[in-house]
């Protein structure tokens, strides 16, 4: 698990916080999850390329152009 999930209105905050200072290698290995998890995003160009794959994928599904074979490939399920 890489976040630590809370209800919608943060009523539960103060408990969790209060339970990751009496748990701090718990606490550890959350963040050690959550900072593995977000390096996935730290190359701006294979974002970028992913923004336009999904920006393609979109135009394609929703009859705005036609799907080019040798892009689609890429991003058909």
């Amino acid at each position: 698990i890489h976040y630590v999930p809370l209800e919608p209105d943060f009523s539960d905050l103060v408990d969790k916080v209060a339970h990751f200072e009496k748990h701090p290698a718990e606490a550890a290995r959350i963040t050690a999850a959550a900072n593995a998890y977000c390096r996935q995003f730290g190359n701006e160009q294979d974002e970028q390329a992913i923004s336009l794959l999904v920006l393609y994928k979109y135009f394609v599904l929703s009859g705005q152009i036609k799907p080019d074979p040798e892009v689609w490939r890429f991003i058909a399920d």
